[in-house]
């Protein structure tokens, strides 16, 4: 398994074509290759920049949100994309002066850019994942999250199967598109590396779909989900 950095020129704010940064900096792509791509890119991309001496955080924060707490604060934990995230995403971070929100309609995109790098290299299979830091509870640092991904099934569902002592599973899937998410800022960086694309190489038994994968990442229901209590905090707009 390989993980290969791609080194870019500045992708700039408010507004970049990430497009022509793949076609100009992408090193040649593989039949089976995932492309972990930075969010912020995505966002810029699509313009969903804010000037920061001209707008209210807190108020983006609750606009941008799916879900928020009783009182909103910087920082603030939010659900957004189904994900509890830190300020609906709103980044402040390599942004020029600008608050980068999270990009809008991601598989969309994401299926752009896998329509593209497929034509580029004349590939038959090929994954995609946007990717976004995440912290986790009761731990430092950052890991990755996927914020939506295209081009392969993301959960892969092991109910049924039996374990090593011949157990029936009842609940256990594996989230490959969140795996793989999480080791991007280890390899990518989190400060002026310049390098929002890695790609991954021999990752496994993966299935290749290009079929939505909107059923895949479908949230679980608040009844069932492990942090349902925690959920209880946060209010539906």
């Amino acid at each position: 398994m390989e993980f290969l950095k791609v080194k870019t020129r500045l992708f700039m704010p408010p507004k970049d074509d990430l497009l022509a940064i793949l076609d100009e900096f992408l090193p040649k792509v593989l039949d089976g290759d995932i492309l972990l791509i930075a969010t912020k890119v995505l966002a810029i991309h699509q313009g969903r920049c804010i000037n920061r001496g001209d707008s209210d955080k807190l108020k983006l924060i609750g606009e941008e949100a799916d879900c928020i707490p009783e009182k909103i604060s910087d920082p603030c934990l939010t659900i957004k994309g189904n994900a509890m995230i830190p300020n609906s995403g709103i980044d402040e971070s390599n942004g020029n002066g600008y608050y980068v929100l999270w990009p809008q309609n991601v598989e969309n995109l994401l299926r752009e850019i896998h329509r593209f790098v497929m034509d580029k290299f004349h590939l038959s299979s090929l994954g995609v994942i946007s990717v976004d830091s995440y912290v986790l509870p009761m731990r430092s640092g950052t890991v990755g999250i996927s914020q939506g991904s295209f081009g392969f099934v993301p959960v892969i569902d092991l109910v049924g199967q039996r374990d090593l002592f011949g157990r029936p599973l009842g609940m256990s899937k594996i989230n490959v598109a969140d795996a793989l998410a999480g080791i991007m800022p280890l390899i990518a960086g989190e400060g002026g590396e310049a390098c929002p694309v890695i790609i991954g190489r021999g990752i496994g038994d993966i299935s290749f779909s290009t079929e939505s994968n909107q059923a895949a990442a479908r949230p679980i229901d608040r009844k069932t989900d492990l942090f349902g209590d925690l959920l209880k905090f946060f209010h539906q707009k």
